[in-house]
């Protein structure tokens, strides 16, 4: 029996994109939002705590407006992958990316390859 196909695939390396099942570009517009997306894309698990999101993306805000910021982010991910939205998941503490419902492209490396070429 064939496994059904990811909900979404993230492109990783060249352009950022997420296209969704059907090949259409669900790509949120926002840059802080789309790097929130790719940093969960690319974590271990595909998680994150808010707190390590929102020091990385909203560092130069105040605390409040920085989780303010974040749970602008989450709105407009959740928006734009409309009947998807669920791919994203949150509570308090942390925001995650289902591991069931999507695939990470970056040219056939691994997440953790990729992630080693961001630093070198």
């Amino acid at each position: 029996m064939e496994s059904p196909p990811n909900k979404i695939s993230f492109q990783l390396i060249g352009p950022f994109a997420i296209i969704d099942h059907e090949g259409r570009d669900i790509t949120p517009r926002g840059q802080k939002t789309c790097a929130m997306l790719a940093i969960l894309a690319l974590s271990p698990n595909l998680r994150r705590s808010r707190k390590w999101l929102q020091d990385k993306l909203w560092s130069e805000r105040a605390d409040a407006q920085g989780s303010a910021s974040l749970r602008q982010s989450l709105a407009e991910a959740r928006r734009t992958f409309g009947p998807l939205r669920d791919i994203i998941q949150s509570d308090h503490f942390q925001i995650s990316l289902s591991t069931d419902d999507i695939a990470v492209d970056a040219n056939g490396l691994s997440p953790e390859q990729a992630l080693r070429l961001q630093h070198t």
